[in-house]
């Protein structure tokens, strides 16, 4: 689209292994026992990413609210002891 040249250009691929996430989402899911509103993040476990910012305003939303929303995080990274 640019026309830059080749050597001027490096592609890194998805590094998401693809054979997993098809046999996790084959898994028989066990029924929920409620109906509070569930919140999947999925990402690389990094900073950048922001998974404590997510974290901080679940906490929040407790404070303040009757929410109590079920939380998901798929991912791996630096953060992922901290945010355990």
């Amino acid at each position: 689209f640019y026309r830059l040249p080749d050597d001027h250009v490096t592609a890194i691929p998805n590094l998401r292994d693809f054979d997993e996430l098809d046999r996790q989402a084959r898994e028989t899911l066990v029924p929920r026992a409620t109906s509070a509103p569930r919140i999947v993040s999925i990402g690389r476990l990094e900073p950048q990413k922001g998974f404590l910012v997510l974290i901080a305003a679940l906490k929040e939303l407790h404070r303040t609210t009757a929410l109590r929303p079920e939380v998901c995080i798929v991912g791996n990274g630096s953060e992922r002891t901290e945010l355990e």
